[in-house]
């Protein structure tokens, strides 16, 4: 199902099994750089620990893609979020370098909150810049405790 369609033509849709791989790398990889990820000293500790996290999260969650109109494979970026009585929960972002700094983060986390029929601000998971600091400048809080909430 087509949330929406923006000016570039990127479509924002839910994910789909297809895009679980592309998800799961994604967020391995690009939280284990950040200056958080790089705390774990030891790859296979860091991605045995994210990975359970991570599908955990995932399976809990609502995770909305973006990808070019027309296309069922390629991904520009998405969002993983759920509602926690009431306040949105943005556990991650991802966008391709390609598409940063083009509003699709902000995007993707608007569809999350139509999505969940939530406003924010709300609470962030995982403190990785720069969106995290975007997020703090408009509002959010960073509260890793979400991270082990029972639904």
């Amino acid at each position: 199902m087509t949330l929406a369609v923006d000016a570039l033509g990127t479509t924002f849709t839910e994910a789909t099994d297809v895009d679980h791989p592309f998800i799961m790398s994604s967020w391995l990889q690009s939280y284990r750089a950040s200056p958080a990820g790089s705390r774990v000293r030891l790859d296979m500790q860091y991605y045995a620990w994210q990975h359970a996290l991570s599908e955990v999260l995932l399976k809990r969650s609502t995770v909305l893609v973006a990808r070019p109109e027309g296309s069922d494979s390629f991904l520009n970026g998405w969002v993983c979020g759920e509602e926690w009585h009431g306040t949105p929960v943005v556990h991650y972002v991802y966008v391709k370098k390609a598409y940063r700094r083009a509003g699709m983060g902000e995007a993707l986390v608007d569809g999350l909150l139509t999505e969940l029929q939530c406003r924010g601000p709300g609470l962030f998971t995982h403190d990785r810049l720069p969106g995290a600091t975007v997020a703090r400048e408009r509002g959010w809080r960073f509260e890793p405790a979400c991270l082990g909430m029972k639904r």
